[in-house]
């Protein structure tokens, strides 16, 4: 999903404005952790996984023990995502259960929404509520095309 937003530009967003930057967790230098309900684990990712320095891949926690269930990513950098990642119980990588321009056209409008607001000025209740909803879309994206 390079949203063509670097990933340091977005953490210098977060650490400038105190509310936003409660929403951080400790993460690794490609990557923002986010706890979006306060309860001190990280619910939400933004990831610079090919290490160009843009966003590209977005993983979320959808059982709240911290680990990252679900990930989406964008592999041919047209800002929307083109794989749907998911990490079953015992397994140590995730398998691909969804890939290209069917996942992509389903994720487009979630997904532009969620540029629009990374690409404004939001503040952490914004950000927040983005976030959530877009976790939202693409839970439901995932249920839909993998069945």
């Amino acid at each position: 999903m390079s949203f063509h937003i670097t990933l340091a530009r977005m953490r210098l967003a977060m650490k400038a404005d105190p509310d936003m930057a409660k929403l951080l967790c400790s993460s690794p230098k490609n990557e923002l952790f986010f706890d979006l309900n306060d309860d001190g684990v990280a619910d939400f990712a933004l990831c610079d996984s090919n290490h160009s320095g843009e966003i590209d891949t977005m993983g979320f926690d959808l059982t709240g023990d911290g680990e990252f269930d679900l990930y989406i990513n964008d592999t041919d950098d047209n800002g929307i995502s083109d794989h749907l990642l998911v990490y079953k119980p015992g397994e140590e990588e995730p398998t691909v259960e969804a890939s290209g321009s069917r996942l992509e056209e389903a994720l487009r409008p979630a997904t532009m929404k969620f540029i629009i607001t990374l690409r404004s000025r939001f503040d952490a209740k914004t950000l927040v509520k983005a976030m959530k909803a877009y976790r939202k879309d693409v839970v439901a994206v995932a249920k839909s095309v993998i069945g």
